[in-house]
């Protein structure tokens, strides 16, 4: 604080707190600038997890009943591609049509 001829007490305290008023509206601006930039990332990182969450349903049997849940529909649907898969091993002893129609009640005779 530069002090000037006559300068008055009331004069040096009013200079003194102009002066930390200037230095609290810069930090405040430059907390803005930092908020906006948080906010941006926190847009992009919104924006990413929605676009990732269709793939995550896709590839993440659980989804559908909680994070650590599996799907009743998902699971049966990944048990028949097992049951399938070592169906086709041994020859193909069921098919997958045979199988579901017996899961179902159908195809009982």
């Amino acid at each position: 604080m530069k002090l000037a001829e006559g300068d008055t007490p009331v004069t040096q305290r009013i200079r003194g707190l102009e002066e930390k008023l200037q230095g609290t509206q810069e930090r405040v601006e430059e907390v803005l600038a930092q908020r906006k930039t948080y906010e941006q990332i926190a847009k992009r990182l919104r924006e990413d997890r929605n676009g990732l969450d269709p793939q995550a349903r896709c590839a993440a049997p659980w989804h559908h009943g909680g994070p650590l849940t599996p799907d009743p529909s998902s699971a049966a649907a990944l048990l028949g591609a097992l049951a399938d898969r070592q169906d086709a091993r041994r020859g193909g002893a069921h098919t997958a049509e045979s199988r579901r129609g017996a899961r179902q009640g159908h195809g009982q005779g």
